[in-house]
């Protein structure tokens, strides 16, 4: 404040700049010829930053801040010129709102100043309502101009995206039935259409009276039947366009009217969306179509009540100046469907022929190859069988053989020991020892050839056969040990019997003997055992040549299979293809009796007749509310602006008894819709449903309030002590939202990472005032071009995606104007409807579950129908505006329509009786009375209630012990003084509530009002006693008290001057007066004694 004062603050600049200051300005006080020094330098750049600094200071008058600031800092008033801004006055008001609706498109010219004059008004009552509620509630609600120029600007914005969303939706319905009324003209024409003789369109004498039409007899119909006999015929139909009795409504009979005639625009809309667009639901020709369908042969038969339907199954809604070229095209589409469906049925016909004749030869093959494989498998299991005894065999002679192994390999041995050497050295032998001529005796009867055993087996003749070595050494090496006959080995059997016979032994004479031994022993044991095998062989070499016949045979019939198989899958491969061209030949039959279906269901239920018809109304209803859409918006705008701070009764006082007559007293009228009710104007049930589903309580003050905090342009702060409402948006934007504190750690980075990504932050409990740095934010103070918003010496790009939501948990807050202004306040307080119903909710639940549940089950199952039929609404109406020309070829589209009608039957039938039953025995649990607090107390009290079968027994003992349990519970934390007090209003609520006392009754023993200046005429009452007793007497119950007491005032006399009057009965016939009459008469009377008689 030094500032103001002295026009300079003490050390704000350093010595350094201090001399840079001083250098600066030296020359110029030189100039104005002062002395240059120091202290006038100085002086001279004080005075002219005197001179030229302006300072504007803000502050709010609301609250204790000014007055300490000037009390503190004098300068505030001593040193500035105070400008007080007051509020607007009406002029003001009414000026701005209407320079910024010359702008708004929309609104005609001569509504805008009556717009103007209720903003205004708007915003006067507002003022003179909030000083109202805060001497009856203690609560502190300002407008001040900013709420009035955000009021202005969030009409201009709701009005602009209302009306897009009116024509968005009109144009949406209007499309659907445009194309209803262009096709309905297409199927305009004639009634009683015939075809003439070789299909000529000419009247004949043949005709009906009346109808007006070309005739054909059905021979002549089926002599004409040829390649391209029948188009060329209704060829010659068409080309009949100017004959006087093809023109629309040129058959008519006199008696004829266009009432008698028209058809509803639901079976214009179907029959112009059909192949033939308005012959399939004619009831002559619907049996002709269906039996059709079932009998292709049918259709020639049935020619003749084909073309001989009445006037009244062919005509159309009249179309003024409609074409005589449409019935033709028309009759003409008739006849194609009728050939179409012939030549599909007939070529099904055949092509299931061709399919079942197939399966016949199919059939034949797959027998041959069963058969054929039976015989394979046969074959197999006789290899196998075969092979497995192959393998038998095998492994015997091999294991046999391997017994031999040893000899012939100890044989072989044998041999090798054999040289030329040793071999020469026996031979030297003049005159060997018996062992080794009996060795080689031996050898000479084995290799004896042809089993000619030599008789001379002496050493001579042994030396003779070994004179050549190497041909004898060759000889043994070579010998046939498979084939040793008879002689040899019968020869040979002593040598083997003899002891000397060892190789051992004979290797003591000479090792050549002994290895001649070891080779005569092993050959004979080779052979024995090779003998034992050779049977085996032959078995095992028969079984293979079995094996390999039976392979051969095998082989053959697995090629025969192959074969019948490659002709199969031909046959086969005709029949899928067979069977595919009549699958698709049915399923095109398919989908012409699908259309006839789709067609008959739609006539049945009825569904596109009535959702034409509502649509039509819809569209003029949008109509109407957008003649009246600047009403409309405008007092939903101020019910948005203003109310939301307000409990429900100056809600409905503002919006009832003050905002809707003054619109019926402008001179120029607003175009409003009576009674409009703004929850209807910004919001549908299905949003209402889903936001109960999210947790908000179903009173309308909650569904209110949501509505203004999703409508509000301002920031929304909810006044919520309770935090129902900071539940429900928990959970409505779920892990979306980000939720933070003043002075939590990081909280600004929440905010800005918030600010940048365009999220929705919650900045819960808090207190009355708000920290500084948010105020950038809370004021929507964009910078550069509206990119950035400036938090601390922070700028954070701003995303226009971003929301901010406010919340606090005092029950009573007093946030200043400018807070106000920047946030909609909005007041989340439970009512005492919503508790009732939680407290309601609490007792059934502990009372009886099931129904609680029932409860819940049937208000989720009414929520998400209302949800599901919104959006099959808006489903439907999308694809009704872009559907193709044939209507009934949107499948999905009808089912749409059914599903819509389908569910909400289901919401009429089963929602609200259901709810009926339930809530009217759940209501007999309610207590009489709910306190807003002590749920604990409440729960607790339930329980100690004695139980009883009868239910009406059991509520009046819930209702005692809950009242009980909540006057004690309460009492111990009040002093003894005010317990009666407080027992007597919770006795008069609970006797008001069962309306057992007279609220005017009440009112005056409560506020005891009385006549002035009239003088007592008994002298035992004061003048004041008197006015109560004449205010009294003004009550139809207290009627002629006054008249009573003068006439017998000596009777009243000995009443009022007693010393208990409480105690005594009342004179004469006011002794029948109930109790709270009496303490009326003693209010009035003897107010002293107030207290005793309330005990």
């Amino acid at each position: 404040m030094l500032c103001f004062s002295a026009g300079e603050i003490p050390e704000l600049y350093s010595d350094d700049e201090v001399e840079n200051i001083i250098s600066n300005v030296r020359n110029e006080v030189k100039s104005r010829g002062l002395v240059d020094n120091t202290e006038n330098c100085w002086k001279f750049f004080i005075d002219r930053v005197r001179r030229q600094l302006k300072v504007t200071l803000c502050f709010s008058p609301v609250g204790n801040t000014l007055r300490v600031r000037s009390r503190k800092f004098p300068a505030i008033v001593n040193c500035t010129a105070i400008d007080w801004f007051h509020e607007w006055p009406q002029q003001a008001l009414e000026s701005v709102s209407l320079r910024f609706l010359q702008s708004s498109e929309g609104i005609e010219p001569t509504v805008k100043p009556s717009i103007s004059k209720f903003m205004a008004f708007v915003h006067t009552s507002v003022n003179q309502t909030s000083q109202s509620y805060l001497s009856n509630e203690q609560r502190y609600n300002y407008t001040t101009p900013k709420s009035f120029l955000e009021f202005i600007r969030l009409y201009q914005s709701l009005l602009c995206g209302k009306r897009r969303q009116l024509e968005s939706r009109t144009q949406r319905l209007e499309s659907g039935l445009r194309k209803l009324h262009g096709t309905a003209a297409q199927v305009s024409g004639p009634t009683g259409l015939r075809r003439g003789p070789r299909g000529h369109g000419h009247g004949t004498a043949g005709s009906r009276p009346g109808d007006g039409g070309v005739t054909a007899t059905p021979s002549a119909a089926r002599s004409s039947r040829g390649p391209g006999a029948m188009d060329q015929g209704w060829a010659e139909l068409g080309s009949q366009r100017a004959h006087p009795q093809l023109q629309c409504g040129g058959s008519l009979s006199p008696t004829q009217g266009p009432r008698d005639i028209r058809l509803p625009s639901l079976l214009l809309f179907i029959v112009s969306s059909l192949f033939s667009p308005f012959l399939l639901f004619s009831p002559t020709l619907s049996p002709f179509i269906f039996g059709a369908l079932r009998d292709p042969e049918s259709v020639a038969d049935n020619e003749d009540s084909v073309f001989s339907f009445s006037r009244q199954s062919l005509l159309n809604q009249e179309k003024p100046g409609c074409t005589n070229s449409k019935p033709a095209a028309s009759l003409l589409q008739v006849d194609d469907l009728k050939a179409k469906l012939a030549t599909q049925q007939v070529e099904l016909k055949q092509k299931n022929e061709d399919a079942d004749k197939l399966i016949q030869v199919v059939g034949v093959e797959t027998d041959k190859v069963s058969r054929e494989k039976a015989v394979a498998n046969e074959e197999e299991r006789k290899v196998a069988l075969i092979m497995l005894e192959v393998k038998q065999k095998q492994k015997d002679c091999e294991e046999d053989l391997a017994k031999a192994e040893p000899a012939l390999t100890a044989a072989q041995a044998a041999l090798n020991t054999l040289n030329k050497t040793n071999l020469t050295e026996l031979k030297s032998f003049g005159s060997p020892p018996p062992a080794v001529s009996n060795v080689t005796a031996a050898v000479m009867a084995l290799v004896a050839p042809g089993g000619k055993v030599p008789k001379d087996r002496s050493w001579k003749a042994a030396k003779v056969t070994m004179a050549k070595v190497d041909s004898f050494l060759d000889s043994l090496v070579h010998f046939d040990k498979e084939n040793i006959h008879e002689n040899s080995l019968k020869a040979i059997r002593p040598y083997l019997q003899d002891p000397e016979f060892n190789p051992e032994f004979v290797a003591t004479k000479s090792s050549a003997a002994a290895g001649l031994c070891s080779w005569v022993i092993n050959i004979v044991r080779f052979y024995e055992v090779f003998c034992d095998v050779e049977p085996k062989r032959q078995a095992l070499s028969k079984a293979t040549s079995d094996l390999a016949a039976a392979q051969e045979r095998l082989a053959a019939v697995r090629a025969k299979i192959a074969h019948l198989n490659e002709n199969l899958a031909k046959l086969t491969s005709k029949f899928e293809k067979a069977t595919a061209d009549k699958l698709k030949c049915q399923q095109e039959a398919e989908v012409t009796a699908g259309t006839i279906s789709l067609a008959n269901r739609l006539v049945s239920v009825g569904g596109l007749a009535s959702e034409n018809v509502r649509w039509a109304e819809a569209v003029q209803d949008f109509k109407q509310q957008e003649r009246k859409l600047c009403g409309d918006v405008l007092l939903s705008t101020a019910f948005i602006s203003y109310l939301g701070f307000f409990t429900k009764k100056y809600r409905q006082s503002l919006m009832d008894g003050t905002w809707r007559p003054y619109l019926s007293q402008l001179q120029v009228p607003i175009p409003v819709t009576p009674m409009l009710d703004p929850l209807k104007m910004l919001t549908d049930d299905a949003d209402v449903a889903a936001w109960q589903n999210e947790g908000l309580p179903a009173d309308r003050m909650s569904t209110e309030n949501a509505t203004i905090l999703l409508h509000c342009e301002r920031w929304p702060l909810l006044v919520d002590p309770q935090l129902q409402g900071i539940k429900w948006i928990k959970n409505k934007y779920g892990a979306a939202l980000r939720v933070t504190q003043i002075g939590q750690k990081s909280y600004l980075q929440t905010v800005e990472r918030a600010l940048e990504d365009g999220d929705v932050v919650l900045i819960e409990n808090l207190e009355e005032s708000i920290d500084p740095v948010l105020g950038p934010l809370l004021g929507r103070e964009v910078i550069k071009k509206g990119r950035f918003i400036k938090i601390g010496d922070k700028e954070c790009e701003y995303n226009p995606e971003f929301r901010l939501i406010l919340h606090t948990k005092l029950a009573s807050p007093h946030y200043q104007p400018e807070v106000q202004a920047q946030a909609t306040l909005i007041n989340f307080t439970v009512t005492r409807a919503g508790l009732e119903d939680q407290l309601l909710a609490a007792v059934v639940s502990m009372e009886r579950p099931d129904l609680e549940q029932l409860k819940s089950d049937l208000t989720k199952q009414q929520n998400g129908f209302k949800i599901t039929l919104k959006t099959l609404e808006d489903n439907l109406l999308s694809r009704l505006s872009s559907a193709s020309g044939n209507f009934l070829g949107e499948t999905a589209l009808v089912e749409s329509l059914e599903v819509t009608k389908q569910t909400a039957a289901e919401i009429e039938k089963k929602v609200s009786p259901g709810s009926q039953g339930w809530e009217a025995e759940a209501l007999l649990l309610c207590p009489a009375s709910c306190p807003q607090a002590f749920s604990v107390v409440f729960r607790k009290a339930v329980e100690k209630a004695a139980a009883n079968e009868s239910l009406r027994e059991r509520v009046a003992n819930l209702t005692d012990s809950i009242t009980f349990s909540v006057y004690q519970h309460t009492a111990r934390g009040l002093f003894e003084c005010d317990k009666l007090t407080y027992l007597a209003q919770l006795t008069f609520q609970i006797l008001l509530m069962n309306q057992e006392v007279g609220a005017a009754e009440l009112d005056f023993l409560l506020r005891s009002p009385v006549q002035t200046g009239i003088p007592s005429p008994v002298e035992f009452l004061s003048r004041q006693a008197w006015g109560g007793i004449k205010a009294l007497s003004s009550m139809e119950e207290f009627c002629n008290l006054d008249r009573d007491i003068e006439g017998s005032a000596k009777t009243w006399k000995k009443f009022v001057e007693s010393e208990c009057p409480e105690k005594e009965k009342l004179p004469q016939e006011w002794k029948s007066k109930t109790a709270l009459q009496r303490l009326c008469v003693l209010r009035a009377l003897r107010p002293d004694r107030m207290t005793y008689a309330l005990r």
